[in-house]
């Protein structure tokens, strides 16, 4: 019965470092796309817009002003402009 015993136990940890190498590889695929994902949102490309320099932080007529994107060149104030 001892036998048994021990070699139910070593199947577990077997199993449990298997799990563990999957669990591992998923959380580095998860973490490889979702800088890709961030990098997305953070684009105005992506949003279909162009980046502008803008007098007083508007964008043009018939466009609108995404804040929060990769816009930003020094201290020159730009703006990513999208069309309404």
């Amino acid at each position: 019965m001892k036998a048994v015993k021990g070699e139910l136990s070593l199947q577990i940890i077997i199993i449990a470092v298997l799990l563990l190498i999957v669990l591992a590889v998923l959380l580095a695929i998860f973490i490889s796309s979702n800088r890709n994902f961030v990098e997305n949102v953070k684009s105005c490309t992506a949003k279909g817009g162009t980046c502008v320099t803008t007098v007083g932080g508007t964008c043009p007529d018939g466009q609108g002003s995404v804040i929060g994107t990769d816009c930003k060149v020094g201290t020159t104030a730009v703006a990513c402009c999208i069309p309404t």
